[in-house]
């Protein structure tokens, strides 16, 4: 047998099981397509509809993943301050919103 150390085994099974689970998850997909469809909700606008981001208020903002508090408000200030978004990549303008922090927020918002 291969002669393989603790931690070598260890990812050895961490790696099976993901295969493993893999292979499950795209047989109950295709075995039961509403599981599919079930979880294409999820990701659709059922659960966060897109918002308009000129329109949006700071309560409508923190409602959204990734975005707290302060950086909500700190998108209506600039709104107010700037005058209406005229992209949706302004939004990395706005302190604290890094590049990834934008790819994350960006499917919320209707495109401009």
């Amino acid at each position: 047998m291969l002669n393989l150390t603790k931690q070598e085994r260890l990812v050895l099974l961490i790696l099976i099981l993901i295969i493993l689970l893999g292979t499950i998850f795209q047989y109950v997909f295709k075995k039961f397509p509403r599981v599919a469809q079930a979880m294409s909700v999820i990701d659709s606008e059922t659960i966060y509809p897109k918002m308009d981001l000129n329109q949006a208020s700071v309560t409508q903002l923190e409602a959204l993943p990734f975005i707290g508090e302060v950086t909500a408000q700190r998108i209506v200030d600039y709104r107010q301050t700037q005058g209406k978004f005229s992209r949706l990549d302004e939004l990395k303008i706005i302190k604290g919103i890094s590049e990834a922090k934008f790819k994350r927020i960006a499917p919320f918002f209707k495109k401009i």
